[in-house]
């Protein structure tokens, strides 16, 4: 028996699981020694991110125990388990009030077909979208680049991408379409609340190529849903004058358009909620 552990705060995404594998002893063992082969490593990972999001979606559960759990080259089984059981008397927008960060909000999943027949799932982002979304900028126009943000580029940077796909789901959210069948990230929507809770700023960009699918609206329409439901009380944003997609969803969602009387490059779109969730 090998008397090690690796902690790790929930919520775990498969990279966290798989970092948090490598930091114990059995690791060495579950990559095969000798005449054994190794185990399924990714079924591990699995298990421990399906693990950590029952502990979010259930905050009913105390404790719970599972041993052993047997790892091979067919993927891993729980031989025996024991869970603890404690009704939380407080609870505060479905998060489970012991986690010191907001778990992955799977609730905010949605699956949609557009008009076209296109089949896409509207998601929160996941750090492990990073690659997906240096492709989405890759084979965006640098022109809607530049309208989303402000400045010209042709790819992502690491430190930029985090600053994307690593969020606290707390006072930011990054929605993403993913197509169903190719897995390729096809727009993006990003909200930023002020400490106060009382404004967020937004901003939504669909990938260059599949514009005029409906993907824009889809991502606008789940962003106002999610901020009615958290109680902001206003979604606000910066758009250049010659961003038309955008000033074409404004103008479809009764988004209110004005000048920016600090810079008149650009217009303020503001969007008043009525927070009964």
């Amino acid at each position: 028996m090998h008397r090690n552990r690796a902690l790790a705060l929930p919520p775990l995404d498969i990279n966290l699981a798989h970092e948090l594998i490598e930091r114990t002893q059995a690791y060495k063992l579950l990559k095969g020694y000798r005449n054994h082969p190794p185990a399924d490593l990714d079924a591990v990972a699995l298990t421990l991110v399906r693990i950590s999001q029952l502990i979010a979606d259930m905050p009913e559960i105390y404790e719970l125990d599972i041993n052993p759990l047997l790892a091979d080259e067919n993927g891993v089984v729980a031989l025996d388990a024991r869970i603890v059981v404690k009704k939380e008397k407080t609870m505060l927008k479905n998060v489970n009030p012991r986690f010191a960060i907001r778990p992955y909000p799977k609730q905010w999943e949605r699956k949609q077909t557009l008009a076209n027949g296109r089949a896409i799932l509207l998601r929160p982002i996941k750090p492990e979208d990073e690659d997906a979304l240096k492709v989405f900028i890759q084979k965006s126009d640098p022109e809607d680049v530049r309208q989303r943000l402000f400045h010209a580029i042709r790819s992502l940077s690491h430190d930029t991408a985090v600053l994307f796909t690593q969020i606290d789901y707390a006072r930011t959210m990054v929605f993403i379409a993913i197509d169903e069948k190719s897995g390729e990230l096809l727009g993006i929507t990003h909200l930023l609340a002020d400490p106060d809770y009382v404004r967020a700023e937004y901003a939504v960009m669909t990938r260059s190529d599949v514009k005029k699918q409906g993907i824009g609206s889809a991502l606008t329409k789940l962003l106002i849903d999610y901020a009615k439901a958290e109680g902001i009380g206003e979604l606000w944003g910066q758009v250049m004058r010659d961003n038309t997609a955008m000033l074409k969803i404004c103008h479809n969602f009764g988004i209110q358009v004005m000048t920016d009387k600090s810079d008149p490059v650009y217009l303020i779109a503001a969007l008043p909620l009525n927070n009964a969730a």
